[in-house]
C-alpha cells in the first residue's frame, strides 16, 4: 500500500498543529418535512416471495473518524461487489480512486498538506473550494458525506464505463434527503443522470431508518393506523403494519417535493431551493423478521420491473437485516475502512498525539471489525 508512507507524513503535519479547534455543530441526519408523502397502492402490505432473479452491482461506502483537539481526520473505504469483468470486489482506495481521507485542521496545516505531492490522497477543501479549517461552517456528518458521496460517485461512473450491468444498488438513499446537503444531492443527481443515459437503474437501500416520512395525518389515515404523530417514526409505523415473522414489503409510497406545507415557517433560503429542485422519489419499507430498512428509487425510474427488484432484494435479506448484495459490499467496506483507521491511528500515535476518547473507542471497534472480517 503506497499510501502508508503518506500516512506517516500526514501524521507529522497533524502533530505539529497547535490551535485547538471548536466542536462542529450538529444537525438531524434526515430532514423531516421537505417532502409530502403519498400512498401509491391500496394493497400496501405484501409478503416477499421468490420471483425473477437479478444480478445487481452493489456499492457501499464506510466512513470513520479520528480526532485530536487540533484536528479531525475523516476516512472512507468504498467496496463494489458484483462486477463481471473478473474482479468480484474493487475498492477505494485502490483501482477505483485515491482521495479517501479528508482533514479538518487549521488553515496553516491544511496548506502544508495541500502543497505536499505525497499527500494527494487527502482532501482539504469541499467541492466549492472552501477549506475544512477552523472557520468551516458544517458538521462532521457534512465532511463525511462530502468524502463518501464523491468517492461513491467515482465508483458509479467507473461501473458505467465498464458497462458491467444494468442494475446498481447503493448503500444509502439515492440522494441525500436533507435541505442542508443540496450541493451533495446535485452531485449525486448528476451522476444518476449519466447512468440513466447508459440505461442503468439505481436503487438505494437505507439501512439506518431515522425518518418520520409516514408520520402525517394523511398517510396514517390511508394506512388506517391510529398513531399519535407527535410520538411517531417510520420504524414504529412499519412495525404496526408488518407481521414480525417472515419478510414483507410495505409500499410503495411517493415522496413529492416542491409542494408547500404548513410547517415550513422559519426555514432559510436553502430549504426552498432544495425543495423546489429535488426530484420525487418512490420508496418501500422492508420488514424482515423484525429488521426494517428502506428501498428507494427516483420517481422517473419507477416501473413494474422495479417492484420485482424490490421483492428480489427483500427476499434475499440476510440475518443482518439487509439485502445480500449490500451485505457483502458493506462488510468489505467496513473492514477496509477499519484497516485504514488502524494504520492512520498508529502513524498519529507514533508522534505522541493524544486522541479523544471517542476516537480510541472507534479504534477498538475498528480492531474488532478487522479481526472478525467485519
Amino acid at each position: 500500500m503506497a499510501f502508508l508512507k503518506g500516512f506517516n507524513k500526514l501524521a507529522k503535519y497533524l502533530a505539529e498543529g497547535e490551535k485547538v479547534l471548536s466542536p462542529m455543530s450538529q444537525r438531524d441526519w434526515e430532514d423531516k418535512s421537505v417532502a409530502k408523502v403519498k400512498v401509491l397502492d391500496d394493497k400496501i402490505l405484501r409478503k416477499a416471495e421468490s420471483g425473477p432473479s437479478f444480478s445487481p452491482i452493489s456499492v457501499d461506502g464506510s466512513t470513520r473518524m479520528l480526532s485530536a483537539p487540533h484536528f479531525t481526520a475523516y476516512i472512507v473505504g468504498v467496496a463494489v461487489y458484483g462486477l463481471k469483468d473478473g474482479g468480484v470486489l474493487q475498492f477505494i482506495p485502490g483501482s477505483l480512486g485515491t482521495k479517501f481521507v479528508a482533514v479538518r485542521a487549521t488553515r496553516e496545516t491544511l496548506k502544508k498538506i495541500e502543497g505536499d505531492d505525497e499527500l494527494n490522497f487527502v482532501v482539504v477543501k469541499d467541492s466549492t473550494g472552501k477549506y475544512f479549517d477552523e472557520n468551516y461552517n458544517g458538521t462532521d456528518g457534512d465532511l463525511l458525506d462530502e468524502l463518501r458521496v464523491s468517492m461513491e460517485n467515482k465508483a458509479l461512473m467507473q461501473i458505467a464505463e465498464k458497462d458491467a450491468g444494468r442494475l446498481i444498488v447503493v448503500d444509502g438513499p439515492v440522494y441525500l434527503d436533507h435541505w442542508a446537503k443540496t450541493r451533495l444531492a446535485q452531485m449525486r443527481l448528476g451522476t444518476l443522470e449519466k447512468l440513466r443515459e447508459r440505461d442503468f437503474t439505481v436503487v438505494g437501500v437505507v439501512k439506518r431508518v431515522k425518518s418520520r416520512k409516514l408520520c402525517t395525518p394523511e398517510v396514517l389515515d390511508a394506512l388506517s393506523l391510529n398513531v399519535d404523530e407527535r410520538h411517531c417514526n417510520d420504524l414504529y409505523v412499519i412495525s404496526r403494519l408488518a407481521p414480525r415473522e417472515g419478510i414483507y414489503v410495505v409500499g410503495p409510497f411517493e415522496a413529492v417535493y416542491g409542494e408547500k406545507q404548513a410547517n415550513n415557517k422559519g426555514r432559510n433560503l436553502m430549504y426552498y431551493i432544495y425543495r423546489d429542485y429535488m426530484p420525487d422519489k418512490v420508496f418501500w419499507y422492508i420488514s424482515a423478521y423484525g429488521s426494517i430498512y428502506r428501498v428507494e428509487v427516483l420517481k422517473q425510474d419507477y416501473r413494474d420491473e422495479v417492484e420485482e427488484i424490490v421483492r428480489y432484494l427483500a427476499y434475499h435479506t440476510t440475518k443482518r437485516g439487509v439485502p445480500y448484495d449490500i451485505d457483502v459490499a458493506d462488510s468489505c467496506a467496513r473492514r477496509y475502512s477499519a484497516s485504514l483507521l488502524v494504520m492512520l491511528r498508529a502513524a498519529v500515535k507514533s508522534y505522541g498525539v493524544p486522541l479523544t476518547y471517542e476516537s480510541e473507542e472507534a479504534y477498538r471497534l475498528a480492531l474488532r471489525d478487522v479481526a472478525r472480517g467485519a
